[in-house]
């Protein structure tokens, strides 16, 4: 969590020199809290250079300001080096320096940290390892500069053979190594293939799942998202479903949430969550539905305008489901305000998730 608890407290952001074409537009979303009051705010604004510019200002007196995102989008040509640093009258703490290609963005989520996302919404895991592909041979001592997967395979198999935790690998050569009781044990391709009922195109599959000497399995390719609004959805209608806009993807795992919609990719049981955060609630309404709609069937919250005496600048509404899909089954969220005054707003600080469960 980010908080600026003193006046002479801010936060600011430049890059290492001068832009080749585009500024770096940035954008943060805050929350102001007193004794008294819980005021939402945000801040847009762009890069000037090397030269500091406050993305979140300091806070009144006796007011903390919670920083709930910054995003800073790389629209130049090429890459950028960015700063994050906190300002303290004057005294300057460097929070993140990252360097990002064109067309990445810098995202900050309360609760979640600091990611750098490509174009396509996935998290990028960086290396400072050369892209130039060099012999696959290369056996992880030379000084010749290989290609990322060579890097990959070898980190994996290095690893392997000195007691890692991790218990499955390849190397170049489709040979896969198995840790079992701290013992190292090789199959040969063709036996790996057979054991997994794998041809050789799908050899460098081996490398997709991981799993520790504890038993707990990672895989980077488990679908997975989280969407944010862009912006605002304001002024509700009323009586008719309205589906809720996601423009911004915080992530998105195999890339399979598009046009506000998600489209399993296989067959499975998955889990969602949302929440609506809430403004300018009518007390008059009749009911309020909000519905994670899946492929057959629908999911719903109900909130009567009786759960507020008077209208309400602010209020949230917020569940989950667990249900299973088929391979192209979709899910996504709508609401459905029954009576009232089309003036309900759907605020930046909502979000849809879900992932593959298995």
């Amino acid at each position: 969590m980010l908080i600026l608890d003193a006046t002479t407290k801010s936060l600011e952001v430049k890059l290492a020199g001068a832009v080749s074409a585009n500024e770096l537009p940035v954008t943060a979303h805050y929350t102001d809290i007193t004794t008294t009051l819980y005021t939402p705010g945000s801040n847009d604004t762009q890069t000037n250079g090397a030269t500091a510019v406050t993305i979140v200002a300091a806070p009144g007196a006796s007011t903390q300001r919670h920083v709930e995102s910054i995003s800073v989008y790389n629209a130049d040509t090429a890459a950028a080096t960015v700063t994050i640093q906190l300002n303290n009258n004057s005294t300057l703490r460097i929070i993140t320096k990252v360097t990002m290609q064109a067309g990445e963005q810098l995202f900050y989520e309360d609760g979640m940290g600091w990611q750098i996302i490509d174009a396509n919404g996935a998290v990028i895991r960086r290396t400072n390892v050369s892209d130039t592909a060099y012999a696959s041979s290369w056996d992880g001592v030379t000084t010749i500069a290989p290609s990322k997967n060579a890097v990959y395979d070898q980190m994996i198999l290095q690893m392997l053979k000195n007691g890692s935790n991790l218990a499955i690998g390849s190397d170049a050569d489709g040979d896969m190594y198995y840790r079992a009781s701290s013992k190292l044990a090789r199959l040969a391709k063709g036996d790996a293939k057979a054991l997994l009922g794998m041809d050789d195109a799908q050899v460098p599959a081996y490398r997709k799942l991981m799993v520790s000497d504890a038993g707990i399995m990672t895989n980077a390719y488990q679908p997975a998202f989280l969407v944010t609004p862009a912006s605002d959805q304001t002024d509700i209608a009323i009586n008719e479903n309205v589906d809720v806009v996601w423009g911004t993807k915080v992530f998105d795992t195999g890339g399979n949430f598009a046009s506000n919609i998600f489209t399993a990719p296989v067959t499975g049981v998955y889990h969602f969550d949302v929440l609506l955060d809430l403004e300018d609630f009518d007390s008059a309404i009749g009911v309020l539905f909000v519905y994670i709609v899946v492929t057959g069937r629908n999911f719903r919250f109900k909130m009567s305008g009786n759960h507020v005496a008077a209208d309400t600048d602010y209020t949230s509404v917020a569940f989950g489901v667990t249900v299973k899909l088929s391979a192209t089954n979709t899910a996504m969220v709508r609401v459905f305000q029954s009576g009232g005054t089309a003036q309900l707003d759907i605020t930046t600080n909502s979000y849809f998730s879900g992932f593959l469960i298995g």
